[in-house]
């Protein structure tokens, strides 16, 4: 988002007062607002500037004591949901004008540079000069206040004429007060990027288009930093934050049609050089994160990371790509870490209230490939893969997880798990599941290949046998419990594990 002026308003104070109310209702939320005070004093210095502590006050001066003259003061506040006015006040009685300019597209925290602010009290003038400042960079804005007092009657209709570099923002005064002192008040800024060397500028206070000299003025100059290099570019490419934070960082893009960072009371900002692009790309949030770091890219038709009440983030080199590829979390875990990928058409890894998550340099590749996970485990990790056409490790309230080197493989293989255990381990480390169909599946049970199995990979025929088992002993204990004898199926992993399967007696 490039910087640009928002709104403006102000707060002509025509009568001796020790207060003023600013309302910056009209400005954006989330832009920053520099409020300008010029307010006169009379016989006597002005004991303090005006105070309020919610601006941050960037820089104030007032007359040498003794001398009747003003007081300059810049202040700085980011507009706030639910702003509207704010009460500014002093010690003695003074009349004057605030006067204040807001504007978007600037650095959320640190919004500007290189403030400064001069006075005089004593030199009868026209065309007063802002003190000079050099930007730390060649993208700043150069933003300039102004202000004068004056006690002649004749003068009081102030107006100014702003610097030729500069493009007028805001020329307010008190003249509507019914006696002296009067003062008006100017902001100008470059309207748009100045060089990095020392810049200064001068406007020039008149009455009725001519110059008229006083000897009672302030400036003020300060330079607004944009927000980061980042760009919002394409048709609908969105940063949407609601109590939160949606904001790409460093030189990390938005880009095309509807490629978006959403957020909902939490965070979902690509950071470093991560990017947002292609139709519909998503980072979306509700109270959690969805955050690519680092290098993180989330590209293609539909890529995703997304997170409800938990945490769904793509980090380091990781890449979510191709068409629907997701992490999606509910109050629990989806992340790839490290070198991880979730990639190809439907490839995912999604949890509720559990953590499915291949760390190290897992992969979640191919058609449909997916950790699925309700309130359970499954999780590939070290060097793990779960690839293939709807290769899956699914659980619900259990453990369906992979260890060591194991590797799901092949056309619907699968781990699955309801209230049980299906998880290749002991002497299995190097297990795998692979062949079309190829499963572990246990309903209140154990599949596990284990013992003196090895490193046995577990194809189509194995799987039928546990899928046997798992269902013989379902029925065996259903009759059992209902007061039945019955005889149930065994099946054990032997020298013959295709087809070993002995009966026994429950």
């Amino acid at each position: 988002m490039a910087v640009a002026p928002d709104t403006t308003g102000s707060t002509p104070v025509t009568t001796g007062a020790t207060s003023a109310s600013v309302d910056i209702t009209a400005a954006a939320t989330g832009s920053w607002v520099y409020l300008w005070c010029a307010i006169s004093t009379a016989s006597t210095t002005q004991a303090g500037v005006p105070s309020n502590g919610s601006w941050t006050t960037l820089q104030s001066t007032q007359t040498t004591a003794g001398t009747s003259g003003a007081c300059f003061a810049l202040y700085r506040r980011q507009k706030q949901a639910g702003d509207t006015t704010f009460s500014f006040s002093w010690t003695n009685n003074a009349k004057g004008v605030f006067n204040w300019a807001s504007y978007t597209g600037l650095d959320g925290v640190t919004p500007d540079e290189g403030s400064a602010i001069t006075q005089n009290d004593s030199t009868s003038r026209s065309a007063v000069p802002s003190p000079s400042g050099t930007p730390t960079a060649a993208n700043r804005w150069a933003l300039a206040f102004f202000g004068v007092r004056t006690t002649t009657t004749a003068n009081k209709v102030i107006d100014w004429t702003p610097d030729a570099a500069t493009t007028e923002r805001a020329d307010v005064n008190n003249s509507a007060a019914g006696s002296s002192a009067w003062m008006g008040t100017e902001i100008a800024d470059t309207n748009g990027a100045v060089t990095q060397a020392s810049h200064s500028y001068t406007a020039t206070h008149n009455v009725s288009g001519t110059p008229t000299s006083e000897s009672h003025d302030g400036s003020a100059i300060v330079f607004l930093i944009p927000a980061s290099s980042a760009n919002v570019t394409g048709a609908g490419a969105a940063v949407t934050a609601a109590g939160g934070i949606g904001t790409p960082s460093g030189s990390a893009n938005v880009t095309g049609a509807g490629a978006a960072v959403s957020v909902a009371g939490g965070s979902g900002t690509p950071s470093g050089a991560a990017n947002v692009t292609g139709v519909g790309a998503a980072v979306t949030v509700a109270a959690g994160t969805g955050t690519p770091s680092g290098a993180a890219a989330v590209a293609g038709s539909g890529a995703a990371v997304s997170a409800a009440g938990g945490a769904g983030t793509v980090s380091g080199a990781a890449g979510v790509t191709g068409t629907g590829a997701q992490i999606t979390a509910a109050s629990g875990i989806g992340t790839p870490s490290g070198g991880a990928r979730v990639t190809g058409a439907g490839a995912a890894v999604s949890a509720a209230g559990g953590t499915g998550s291949p760390s190290g340099a897992a992969n979640a590749v191919g058609i449909g490939a997916a950790v699925t996970i309700t309130a359970g485990i499954g999780s590939l990790s070290a060097g793990q893969n779960l690839t293939g056409t709807g290769s899956a490790v699914a659980a619900g309230a259990g453990a369906g997880s992979l260890s060591a080197g194991a590797s799901i493989l092949g056309t619907g293989a699968v781990i699955s798990v309801d209230c049980g255990i299906g998880v290749p381990a002991g002497g299995n480390a190097a297990a795998s599941i692979t062949g079309t169909g190829a499963a572990v599946s246990v309903l209140a049970g154990i599949g596990m290949p284990a013992g003196g199995v090895g490193g046995t990979p577990l194809d189509a025929r194995c799987a039928v046998a546990f899928q046997a088992r798992a269902l013989v002993i379902q029925q065996a204990a259903m009759s059992f419990n209902a007061g039945q004898p019955v005889q149930g199926g065994l099946i054990t992993m032997a020298s013959d594990p295709w087809t070993s399967m002995y009966p026994d007696t429950l």
